[in-house]
């Protein structure tokens, strides 16, 4: 049997192969299940097990990662951290996401106490990503809208708390036709010298 599906109510459509195309087919599985064999460094009747295998080291790889990329987020945050200035936190990183800068935000949030932090960049040298993380007050929406006002705009999307009255929120922009740059209109808004009011 090649194949099995419906076309239509209470009728299914079975398609196989009979006679030397049904050789050819099983002579063709069985190169290719040699083949997975080989490049699985096993015999063909350890394929399945060696798949296993072969995932749950995938899995281990991933989980190590993802521990080290938390780490190296704490170890910028807690540096993030001592730019601080009367319980806020403004700062520019360029070359992340905005979920990047997002979980930044949280971080150093998490680990000064801080009242408020507020991260922008450009992730590619044409878009503006800001993100806000507060404990409710002030609001991380208005802060990331009143900053995106500054940069050229950018509709404000909700992560965390309804309406916005916790959590953080991100928004990005695109460069307009004749606007400023990222770089250039990013330098004005995100100084460690200017406060979160």
């Amino acid at each position: 049997m090649v194949s099995e599906g419906s076309i239509g109510s209470n009728t299914r459509r079975i398609e196989a192969l009979t006679g030397r195309p049904s050789l050819e087919r099983s002579l063709e599985r069985d190169a290719q299940l040699a083949e997975t064999a080989t490049l699985l460094r096993t015999e063909p009747d350890s394929v399945v097990e060696a798949l296993e295998r072969l995932l749950e080291r995938q899995r281990s790889a991933e989980k190590e990662l993802a521990r080290l990329r938390d780490s190296a987020v704490a170890a910028e945050a807690a540096a993030l951290v001592a730019e601080a200035r009367d319980g806020t936190l403004v700062a520019r990183r360029d070359g992340r996401s905005a979920d990047e800068l997002r979980a930044l935000a949280l971080a150093a949030r998490r680990s000064g106490s801080l009242r408020a932090v507020v991260l922008g960049g450009s992730p590619d040298g044409t878009k503006v990503s800001i993100v806000a993380a507060t404990g409710g007050q002030p609001d991380a929406g208005a802060l990331v809208k009143s900053v995106a006002a500054v940069v050229g705009g950018g509709e404000a999307a909700p992560r965390g708390g309804r309406g916005g009255r916790s959590g953080t929120r991100a928004a990005r922009r695109s460069a307009g036709p004749g606007g400023a740059s990222p770089r250039r209109r990013m330098s004005a808004v995100v100084q460690p010298s200017r406060r979160v009011r």
